[in-house]
C-alpha cells in the first residue's frame, strides 16, 4: 500500500445529506421524493452537456429543473421556488461518520480536499456551518476546469494543485459513477455505500 497523502471528498450526498432540500422539495408543494429524480436529471443534463464539450454551471441546470418540475405540477412562482430550494444547499447537515472521518485523516497528517460538480463556495458555506472547514485543505469545482466530474479533468486538477502522486491519491465518493472517474484519471477510491 502506498502512503496516502490526499483524500479527495465528494461533497454532494457523500458528506452532506439532502434531509434540507427535500423539506425544501415539501414546502413548495412538490413531493420529497422529487429532490433525488431532481438531482439525477441534474446530473443526467451535465453529463450529457460534457459529451459535447459544453460546460453549463450546476446551479443553472438545477434551477432549470426545478423550475419544469414546478410548472409540471401547475405550482406558481416558479423562480421564488426554485431559489428557495437551492438555498437550501447553504444549510445542507454533514452526515454523522464525517467529522470522526476527518478527525481520523488529520491524526495522520493526511491532507483533505473536497470536489464538487457544484461550487466550491458553496462547499466553504457547508463546511463552515457544519464546523468542519478547519480540517480541509482545499475546496475545488468543475467551475475549475469548466467540465464535470466523471471526466479526468476535475480529479486531476486537484492531485496537481498539491503536486502529489496520483498513486498517493484516495477519492471518496457515494456515487459508483464519480468513483469510476477517479479510477479513470489513476487515482486510488473509497466507496460509501449511502445511496446505492
Amino acid at each position: 500500500m502506498p502512503k496516502i497523502k490526499l483524500v479527495i471528498f465528494d461533497v454532494n450526498e457523500t458528506l452532506f445529506s439532502f434531509d434540507e432540500l427535500e423539506k425544501r422539495f415539501k414546502k413548495v408543494g412538490l413531493d420529497p421524493y422529487y429532490c433525488k429524480l431532481w438531482f439525477s436529471n441534474v446530473l443526467k443534463e451535465g453529463f450529457a452537456l460534457n459529451s459535447i464539450k459544453k460546460f453549463v454551471p450546476f446551479r443553472v441546470i438545477g434551477e432549470n429543473q426545478i423550475i419544469k418540475m414546478l410548472e409540471e405540477k401547475k405550482i406558481k412562482k416558479t423562480k421564488t421556488n426554485s431559489s428557495f430550494i437551492l438555498e437550501g444547499f447553504k444549510k445542507l447537515k454533514a452526515h454523522e461518520d464525517v467529522k470522526d472521518a476527518f478527525v481520523n485523516l488529520k491524526k495522520k497528517k493526511i491532507k483533505i480536499a473536497t470536489l464538487t460538480n457544484g461550487h466550491s463556495e458553496i462547499t466553504k458555506i457547508q463546511l463552515k456551518k457544519n464546523k468542519l472547514s478547519r480540517f480541509v485543505d482545499d475546496c475545488f469545482s468543475v467551475d475549475d476546469v469548466r467540465i464535470w466530474k466523471p471526466t479526468k479533468a476535475p480529479y486531476l486538477k486537484v492531485v496537481e494543485h498539491f503536486n502529489f502522486k496520483k498513486k498517493d491519491v484516495v477519492m471518496v465518493a457515494a456515487h459508483s459513477w464519480d468513483i469510476a472517474g477517479a479510477k479513470d484519471a489513476g487515482l486510488l477510491t473509497g466507496y460509501v455505500s449511502r445511496y446505492e
